[in-house]
């Protein structure tokens, strides 16, 4: 049996739930927080890894799951260096090494308490996990009693365009259906467990915060495990992923059609003649578009590379987190930048 580190600043999610057993074991693939005894046969990273991450782990049997659009967040070529195999749904400029173009994998969200979604310290439980439910109760949610028309989760945030494109979309839909949708999101309804948001519904508006192709995520992956029919803004092939009549696409840089298209939607209400498609889609969230299966895939893919490895790279090394590899040249702009932004705040002050 492979063993894999999971290394991951996010480390209160409880990602082995995605696992039928809940014990981190995919196939002959044992997944594991710590690598306590430096055992692991590969490392694989989620977004960033935890603070002084060292790994005896050679550059060749790590893997990183790339998280962020580029519009969010910068991954530097120094950082994504550090790995072999980066799974990234858009090309990373510069880095030459093994880059798998996928969906990023992101976890689901449905199933998981967020408590008050503020403090992590009164969110985690004894194990210093978010509670969760297991696979088998995910399984359930699929077949729960539908008896509410159509949600969408968004927050209230406006810094980026995006946000500002999703709230102004959302606005207009609670204006042309009224009580008929219901909002869930900072700002709006909070839930603790975003199955309340699905679980009883029948549609669900997924806004993901960017149109990259293959850059689907959790907001669509959890709208097909909660039993909904999903109306889907964002990634353009998702037809690659998910079979053509399991789901519907809007684009809300029009809000106008896109408003039209869901009262569409509702109005033919293809919920109940699309189930066996939805439960194919779900299934393939489950089995095949889950982390662990991708990375399963990828060790299968390098079996070769992994024993000629072998034995060799036992030198420790310490992964250096993302931006960390910043020029001194790009560090005095900042500096500069923060100087000038200290300054103005000093005269609005004075004002």
């Amino acid at each position: 049996m492979q063993r894999v580190h999971v290394a991951t600043t996010h480390d209160a999610f409880p990602y082995f739930r995605q696992t039928p057993a809940g014990d981190g074991r995919w196939g002959n693939v044992q997944f594991a927080l710590e690598d306590p005894d430096e055992r692991a046969d590969w490392l694989v990273v989620f977004d960033e890894p935890s603070v002084g991450l060292e790994t005896n782990v050679p550059v060749e049997r790590r893997i990183l799951f790339v998280w962020e659009p580029p519009e969010l967040k910068v991954y530097d070529l120094s950082y994504l260096d550090q790995f072999g195999t980066v799974v990234s749904p858009v090309p990373l400029p510069g880095y030459g090494r093994h880059w798998v173009q996928s969906q990023s994998a992101l976890p689901w969200f449905v199933g998981v308490d967020m408590r008050d979604g503020v403090n992590i310290e009164t969110m985690v439980n004894e194990q210093g996990l978010l509670d969760a439910k297991g696979w088998d109760e995910v399984l359930d949610f699929f077949d729960a009693p539908k008896t509410k028309l159509l949600s969408v989760v968004c927050s209230n945030k406006t810094r980026l365009e995006g946000q500002r494109e999703r709230l102004a979309f959302v606005e207009a839909l609670k204006v042309a259906l009224g009580d008929q949708v219901d909002v869930f999101g900072r700002g709006f309804n909070r839930v603790n467990d975003k199955a309340e948001a699905l679980a009883s519904y029948k549609y669900h508006i997924a806004l993901e915060n960017n149109r990259h192709d293959h850059f689907w995520t959790e907001k669509l992956a959890d709208a097909y495990l909660g039993g909904t029919f999903p109306i889907h803004a964002g990634c353009q092939n998702l037809s690659e992923y998910f079979p053509q009549g399991s789901y519907a696409s809007i684009d809300i840089r029009d809000i106008e059609a896109s408003v039209e298209t869901v009262k569409r939607v509702i109005s033919a209400d293809p919920w109940g003649m699309s189930r066996q498609l939805r439960l194919a889609a779900r299934d393939k969230v489950m089995m095949e578009h889950n982390v662990f299966a991708i990375v399963v895939g990828i060790l299968e893919e390098n079996a070769n590379s992994a024993r000629s490895s072998q034995g060799s790279g036992k030198s420790k090394s310490q992964i250096s987190p993302n931006g960390y590899f910043l020029s001194h040249g790009t560090k005095a702009r900042l500096a500069r930048w923060y100087g000038y932004l200290r300054s103005w705040a000093g005269k609005v002050r004075e004002y």
